[in-house]
């Protein structure tokens, strides 16, 4: 079998790269096939090749996996026409206006249309989680759920104590994410505030992000996300932090973060919202925090007891091997493509 996958980003990014470009070889391992054509820049030239290619490659596939990326009308008419087998993968609510932007400024009711015209005319459907699988219940009926996976043998506990000595017996709470998601720390700004107060010279909140972000009255580390240094970036947190605003959007989340600081063993304290909500059983491998007191109150809890930040974050570790590994969902998506190939 051989088939097409069509990713709306390059490898550099964690949608993209975890849930196209790190399946190839073991995919391929099924006796599959795969040929990735990578998104093209937005100089002229770089989009008529990849149109170019594009009808080539239709040509070579038995299926195409079109993985977020919503394409013009005619032009998805076309690779249509070209190959009806075609699966649709997406693991964000790109129906809804993301939390970041001014509903006003953007039109979801476009939007959902765009989107439920493709999931229609696919032969099936992969999602993220159950959120996005409800959504698209209402354009087609052959869906299947492949949560996000991580390489929990790239993301694995460090065993040396390296760390500990440089950060001088201060706890490091960590958040990890792109510029436009910095407004969900905004969400808890006060908390960080008081804790600080209150564990003075104690904690570290260390950002991971490509903008720098200051909370006053926090002793804030900043460190630019570096797809070479991913993992040394997030080993050194000792808490993990996933903040959401509950809106349609973020209930389209797959809790990737919360996923990759449980791989690596570290205990989380994340928001209530969407598949964080089926990814984390509170108190056993991670807390949920809704309220202002509630992030404080776990916070604290993980703060001042190390015996507990090493018990949910083993949990949370077994947790993630049981089922968001690529050892998980590998098969699954080999069967989704068979299924889609022989029907």
């Amino acid at each position: 079998m051989r088939a097409l996958f069509l990713p709306l980003y390059n490898n550099k990014w964690a949608s993209s790269r975890c849930r196209v470009y790190l399946y190839k070889k073991k995919l391929e391992e099924h006796s599959i096939k795969v040929i990735i054509l990578s998104p093209p820049n937005p100089k002229l030239y770089s989009r008529g090749f990849y149109v170019f290619r594009l009808f080539f490659l239709l040509l070579w596939a038995d299926l195409v996996y079109i993985q977020k990326k919503i394409f013009p009308p005619f032009l998805f008419s076309v690779i249509k026409a070209f190959n009806n087998k075609i699966i649709f993968d997406f693991d964000d609510a790109i129906f809804a206006c993301p939390t970041s932007v001014d509903p006003h400024l953007f039109d979801a009711e476009c939007n959902e249309k765009k989107l439920g015209t493709v999931l229609k005319k696919c032969r099936h459907i992969v999602t993220g989680n159950s959120y996005l699988s409800q959504f698209t219940k209402k354009y087609n009926s052959h869906i299947t759920i492949i949560p996000t996976p991580v390489d929990h043998e790239q993301f694995k506990p460090l065993i040396s104590d390296s760390w500990l000595e440089k950060k001088e017996g201060k706890v490091i709470l960590g958040w990890v994410g792109k510029k436009e998601n910095l407004i969900y720390l905004d969400t808890v700004k006060e908390t960080f505030q008081e804790i600080s107060n209150m564990r003075q010279n104690l904690i570290i909140l260390k950002i991971v992000c490509d903008q720098p972000y200051f909370i006053k009255g926090v002793d804030v580390l900043n460190q630019p996300w570096d797809i070479k240094k991913e993992v040394d970036n997030l080993r050194s947190i000792d808490i993990g932090l996933m903040p959401l605003i509950d809106d349609e959007w973020s209930r389209g989340k797959c809790c990737f973060k919360a996923i990759q600081f449980m791989s690596l063993g570290i205990p989380v304290v994340i928001s209530p919202v969407g598949a964080n909500k089926e990814v984390i059983s509170h108190g056993k491998n991670g807390y949920l925090a809704n309220t202002r007191e509630e992030w404080i109150k776990y916070l604290l809890y993980l703060i001042d007891d190390e015996k507990k930040r090493k018990e949910l974050g083993s949990a949370g570790r077994e947790f993630v091997i049981a089922k968001y590994t690529y050892e998980v969902t590998t098969p699954i998506l080999v069967k989704v493509l068979r299924g889609a190939f022989y029907d």
